[in-house]
């Protein structure tokens, strides 16, 4: 079965997902009623008003281009598999890609922990493979959109040299802590030898995600996400469009990117609350109306937010097929390793459409 330390963290992670509807409907209720004050703080009628004046012409190109982020960032996660030794059709890549959105709404998606999960249970790949895939595509993500906001703010050249050294002293950063040399220095010091648990895994992890600190690896990952996440900033761009608004694009780049990272941080599920309220109080502050800005906002989090919950649900229970996780039995990752024939035959190929 599978190791100590990966079945305590999929142990876990099942329990977890038994409570997920609970949890889930608990935080649509919270979403609704921030909202509600929302609406109240923009006054209800004007709210209402600043609606109808909405150009629902622009409502398929919105939808377009967040789907064109999913395709992009999809495209970025098949890559890390591959460059982690992970071979698997590109259909099923894709699906499960697609059910991690389920776990949008969550502290800073974290729910999206889900994909490792399935790449283990319905392919025996190692937990201690997946997860740094995981890590990195949100590693990844989190840089893009700093970068963007940065740009954002203004883009001049001595603006994106900035950006530039930010995001390397960034990158420098999460290199040292990542690397397993920091860590057996750290349980050195303190005379530990991690042989299984959280401890154990957490040195497998920085093992494995070495492979994906190449520069070709990080420059591919980096420049797909900074594409994939600037799609959904011209759809914010395009919400102000369609209410007849000239907000230039790299100011509703700086204002959906920033609020984005502030509500992934900030660690509150979906970024509830927090990426609203920024996304409202930072256009006003460029001059849309009180009104306008709360509607925007419900706008493009609709699209963005609920939108992926609504598919990676629609995804995730087609990869259940209808059976809960205690009923899909644990693989043997010593006897199902990432290199055995059910990935090398028929499953495998990183060119293989599917």
């Amino acid at each position: 079965g599978l190791v100590g330390s990966e079945m305590c963290i999929r142990d876990r992670y099942i329990t977890i997902m038994k409570k997920l509807p609970k949890g889930f409907w608990w935080v649509v209720i919270g979403g609704l009623i921030f909202y509600f004050l929302l609406v109240a703080y923009a006054d209800f009628g004007d709210f209402i008003d600043s609606l109808k004046t909405f150009g629902w012409v622009y409502v398929p190109l919105i939808i377009m281009l967040v789907i064109l982020n999913y395709l992009i960032r999809f495209v970025k996660w098949h890559f890390l598999l591959g460059s982690a030794g992970i071979q698997i059709k590109k259909t099923f890549s894709f699906s499960v890609f697609m059910a991690g959105l389920a776990g949008t709404l969550s502290p800073g998606k974290s729910g999206e922990f889900i994909k490792p999960l399935l790449l283990n249970q319905k392919k025996g790949i190692p937990i201690s493979k997946g997860v740094p895939v995981f890590f990195f595509e949100r590693l990844t993500d989190l840089m893009a959109l700093v970068i963007l906001s940065f740009l954002g703010i203004k883009s001049t050249f001595w603006e994106v040299g900035n950006v530039i050294l930010i995001a390397l002293g960034f990158l420098l950063i999460l290199f040292f802590f990542s690397n397993p040399l920091f860590w057996k220095l750290v349980f050195g010091l303190i005379g530990y030898t991690p042989k299984k648990g959280p401890f154990k895994l957490i040195m497998d992890i920085s093992e494995n995600i070495q492979i994906f600190w190449k520069f070709k690896v990080l420059t591919i990952t980096l420049l797909l996400s900074i594409l994939g996440w600037f799609m959904e900033c011209i759809g914010y761009y395009l919400v102000f469009k369609g209410f007849g608004l000239e907000v230039p694009l790299t100011t509703a780049s700086f204002i959906y990117a920033f609020s984005t990272v502030l509500g992934a941080i900030v660690l509150i599920p979906g970024g509830l609350g927090v990426t609203d309220g920024s996304l409202a109080a930072l256009s006003n502050t460029v001059g849309v109306g009180k009104a306008t800005s709360v509607a925007s906002t419900f706008i493009i989090r609709g699209f963005t937010l609920w939108f992926a919950v609504l598919i990676g649900i629609i995804f995730l229970i087609k990869l259940q097929g209808g059976k809960s996780y205690e009923e899909i039995p644990c693989v043997d990752n010593n006897s199902v390793g990432v290199g055995n024939s059910d990935h090398n035959t028929g499953e495998s190929g990183s060119g293989e459409e599917g």
